[in-house]
């Protein structure tokens, strides 16, 4: 067995369960919990390499657990994947905007969370490793350990999977890239579902962007092809 923690949340004993004698079997350390106050209290104490959580839990539901982990400075980069009966695209998003970095939904197949779930450490401890200096790009200026965009004295920060798609996109520029692979490079898995996580992110991460600066127009949706980042300034202001 390996030295990987994995926090497992859910009300359900039999997914618990599941999971657990999976993930045990696949030689990463579990811990279980149904309690989102108990989760969060305990990843206080000892940060998981992981957390797979359903939305649904007892005190706290998920999406508050994510949103106080991804507050605090010691907690915000512990890789979170929603695992919920939940299918709607509301359900979705709002996991999404508060931080999560990947979900699927119940009924799954266990190879491709196993997929998931190496593809998400990997690339976290990779971020980590990384980290480099602040960018500067026209009037923006991109604090990239905090995730956050300055212009002047306006600040809008970012969840961690918008600012790595966003980094990933700024240093592919000019360069069409389609949302399956977009979706493999920061999310680490080539399913066609994860397309629909992809505009959502680009949705959010465009509609921010404009707010800080509305001359230029940054991503661009290329019709049946995907999204590139261009850095175009715009004849007139966007409304």
């Amino acid at each position: 067995m390996n030295d990987r923690i994995i926090y497992i949340a859910d009300m359900d004993m039999n997914v618990k369960q599941y999971l657990k004698q999976n993930l045990e079997a696949s030689c990463y350390k579990t811990k279980t919990f149904d309690n989102g106050e108990k989760l969060v209290w305990e990843i206080n104490k000892l940060k998981p390499d992981l957390l797979i959580m359903d939305i649904s839990l007892h005190g706290i539901d998920g999406l508050e657990v994510c949103r106080r982990l991804r507050q605090e400075h010691n907690t915000r980069e512990i890789p979170i994947l929603f695992l919920t009966d939940k299918k709607e695209e509301f359900d979705i998003v709002l996991g999404l905007e508060v931080g999560a970095d990947d979900y699927m939904v119940k009924p799954f197949s266990f190879r491709e969370l196993q997929s998931r779930i190496k593809a998400l450490i990997r690339r976290t401890k990779l971020s980590q490793k990384n980290q480099s200096d602040d960018i500067k790009l026209n009037d923006l200026k991109f604090d990239v350990q905090g995730r956050t965009i300055y212009r002047g004295d306006v600040e809008i920060k970012f969840p961690k999977k918008e600012f790595e798609l966003l980094m990933f996109m700024i240093s592919n520029i000019g360069k069409i890239l389609s949302r399956e692979y977009l979706f493999e490079k920061i999310w680490g898995s080539d399913s066609f579902e994860g397309t629909r996580t992809v505009d959502v992110h680009i949705r959010y991460i465009r509609r921010k962007l404009c707010e800080l600066d509305n001359e230029y127009c940054y991503i661009e949706c290329v019709r049946k092809e995907g999204y590139r980042f261009i850095n175009k300034k715009l004849g007139r202001k966007v409304g």
